[in-house]
């Protein structure tokens, strides 16, 4: 999708928006790591009557500028018309906003317990990956391992994958099992490059995998990947160059 040939369409104001092409549009924006311009062509696709996928779409792009409205993006997708999954993604994106937009994680933990026994089959394993997420960030690094077991970050949707490869990484790394958290890290990298969604994320997997080299002595390992997450940020907007030039610091 050329963002051009959207943004002429957004010019043409007696033209009607096309909401699945306004959609894709702002995937592609997030794939940029432009979470401004997802949002507006996000809000663009919903006005023209998107489905469900364009509110996901804002709400993540809003996490990352203004995560109260994020939220509200979210609550405002009627419940009922939601099929199993997209209930169970609809969790996934609040629990995200809650636990690290709104600082909240009470609340995330309220709703993943309340999507939990709605989550069947392959759902089951996006639920799994959640609590992961919950327990890593609670510095419980027993209980995420316990949450990992069985789920294989590659089937899940590729946002909660990348997010889940952090997690894990930490919580091995918490329990001294660094061989295991380096190659976690390294697998959520591939997972942000292979589904081209959510660029961010590459760098909060790069913090953590930079934390955990310096916690060993491995100081030049350090410093390649902030070298290297650095040269990948240079064609990205916004957020993405000061999230790389602070882990440089780091290192």
């Amino acid at each position: 999708i050329s963002l051009g040939l959207v943004g002429s369409e957004m010019c043409i104001r007696d033209r009607p928006v096309d909401p699945e092409l306004f959609t894709a549009a702002a995937q592609g924006a997030v794939s940029l790591a432009d979470m401004d311009l997802a949002d507006r062509l996000a809000g663009a696709a919903i006005r023209a009557g998107a489905e469900v996928e364009a509110y996901f779409i804002r709400s993540w792009a809003l996490a990352w500028i203004n995560p109260a409205e994020a939220d509200a993006v979210l609550a405002s997708i009627p419940f009922d018309a939601l099929n199993d999954e997209e209930r169970v993604l609809r969790a996934g994106y609040r629990f995200a906003c809650l636990l690290w937009g709104l600082a909240d994680p009470d609340g995330a933990k309220r709703v993943l317990d309340e999507v939990s026994p709605m989550a069947l089959g392959p759902t089951r394993r996006w639920v799994d990956a959640m609590y992961i997420m919950y327990w890593a960030a609670m510095a419980h690094p027993q209980a995420a391992l316990s949450s990992a077991a069985g789920v294989d970050l590659r089937d899940v949707p590729p946002l909660m994958g990348a997010a889940s490869s952090w997690a894990l990484g930490v919580a091995l790394g918490d329990a001294g099992c660094v061989g295991e958290a380096l190659a976690t890290f390294n697998s959520g990298y591939y997972i942000v490059k292979q589904s081209g969604q959510g660029d961010h994320l590459r760098y909060l997997i790069g913090d953590r995998h930079i934390g955990t080299l310096l916690q060993c002595g491995l100081v030049s390992d350090a410093q390649s990947v902030a070298a290297e997450l650095q040269g990948q940020a240079t064609d990205l907007p916004g957020g993405a160059h000061l999230l790389s030039a602070a882990i440089a610091g780091r290192a």
